[in-house]
C-alpha cells in the first residue's frame, strides 16, 4: 500500500512537471511601449494592435505576458533575450543581427507636425534646413532623415514633441499621423491643438512589426506561430473588426 501511495505521488509529481513545462512552452512574453492609438496599458485591452498579436498567438494556442516599458530599454532586454519579442517596430536591415521579423501589420504613417502659423513646405529633407525638428531618442528615423544635415533636436517620448511644438521650442515633429493626433485630442487644450497640423506629402509608410529575439527560446517556433495566427485573424475577418472596434 506505502509503495502504491508512493508510486501515485511520483506520477502525479511527473505530470505537473510536465503540465508546467507544457505551460511554459505556450507562452510569449512580449515588451512594448506606449504607442496609442495603437497600444497602450491605458487603452481597452491594450489597445488595437496589443488584442491583435495576444488573439493572433491565442488562435495558435499560445498565452501572452506583456510589460510595457521605454523603447530604449524594451529593445535592449529584448535583444538580449530577457523577453521572446517586442512589438512593434519597423524593419531596419541592422536589425536582423539581433531578430526576425513577423508578417507585416498595418504600417505607421509617418508626417512632419507643425504649428499653423508657419509656412514649411518640403520636397527634399535638405529642404528643411534651418528647421528645428523634433524626433525621438532610440527609434530609427526613415532613410535619409539622419543624414540630410538637419538640426535634430532629440526627447524620450512623442508626447514631449507635441509639447515643444505647441510651445514654439521646435519647428516640426516628426511622429506617426494617428499618434499625433491622438496626443493633440487628449494631452492638449482644445483652443491649443486647434493650432497644430501636419506637412504633405507623408514621409514614409512604414509597416509595422514583432520582432523576435534571436536569443529567446523557441524564437523561430514563436514567430511561425503568430504568423499563422495573424493570417487566421485577416481570413476571417477578425483583424478588421478589432481595428473596427477601437475606431481606428
Amino acid at each position: 500500500m506505502k509503495r502504491t501511495l508512493t508510486l501515485i505521488l511520483i506520477l502525479l509529481s511527473l505530470q505537473t512537471a510536465y503540465s508546467k513545462l507544457l505551460a511554459e512552452e505556450k507562452t510569449v512574453s512580449l515588451s512594448y511601449v506606449s504607442y496609442p492609438p495603437y497600444y497602450s496599458e491605458d487603452l481597452q485591452n491594450g489597445g488595437p494592435l496589443s488584442e491583435i498579436i495576444v488573439a493572433a498567438f491565442a488562435d495558435q494556442g499560445y498565452s501572452v505576458k506583456r510589460e510595457q516599458l521605454p523603447w530604449s530599454r524594451a529593445i535592449k532586454w529584448t535583444a538580449d533575450g530577457k523577453y521572446d519579442g517586442i512589438y512593434t517596430a519597423w524593419y531596419r536591415v541592422e536589425r536582423e543581427s539581433d531578430f526576425v521579423f513577423s508578417t507585416a501589420l498595418p504600417g505607421n504613417e509617418l508626417v512632419l507636425f507643425k504649428h499653423k502659423k508657419h509656412q514649411i513646405s518640403y520636397k527634399e529633407f535638405t529642404d528643411l534646413k534651418g528647421y528645428s525638428i523634433g524626433v525621438v531618442r532610440g527609434y530609427v528615423n526613415p532613410p535619409g532623415f539622419d543624414n540630410a544635415g538637419l538640426d535634430l533636436a532629440e526627447v524620450t517620448t512623442d508626447k514631449q514633441n507635441i509639447l515643444k511644438l505647441s510651445d514654439a521650442r521646435i519647428d516640426l515633429a516628426l511622429l506617426d499621423k494617428a499618434l499625433g493626433n491622438y496626443i493633440l485630442r487628449t494631452e492638449l487644450p482644445p483652443e491649443k491643438a486647434m493650432e497644430i497640423d501636419w506637412i504633405e506629402p507623408t514621409i514614409k509608410i512604414e509597416p509595422q512589426y514583432v520582432m523576435f529575439s534571436k536569443k529567446a527560446k523557441n524564437y523561430l517556433e514563436k514567430q511561425e506561430a503568430f504568423n499563422r495566427g495573424l493570417k487566421s485573424l485577416t481570413e476571417s475577418g477578425e483583424l478588421k473588426r478589432i481595428f473596427e472596434r477601437h475606431r481606428m
